[in-house]
């Protein structure tokens, strides 16, 4: 059974040692940072950027992986 949101936030407080504002803040941040790399992943995919854009904010080898995948996906689909 997945625990609360509160029950996670609450172990975090009593394992860590930090007070709830720095998990939460440290949440935030973390969670914004994917957030962003999928919006970027995605405006890449789509040519709203550049592979040299895309590479400057998410690395190489992250774009070379996305582009096997979508080519895996695309022989797939001809297949």
């Amino acid at each position: 059974m997945q625990q609360s949101l509160h029950d996670r936030l609450a172990y975090l407080v009593k394992t860590s040692g930090r007070n709830e504002n720095e998990i939460m803040a440290e949440a935030i941040e973390k969670g914004v940072a994917i957030i962003y790399q999928k919006y970027i992943a995605n405006d890449y995919l789509s040519g709203k950027l550049s592979r040299e854009q895309a590479v400057n904010i998410l690395g190489a080898h992250h774009v070379e992986q996305m582009e096997q995948t979508r080519q895996h996906v695309e022989q797939n689909i001809i297949w």
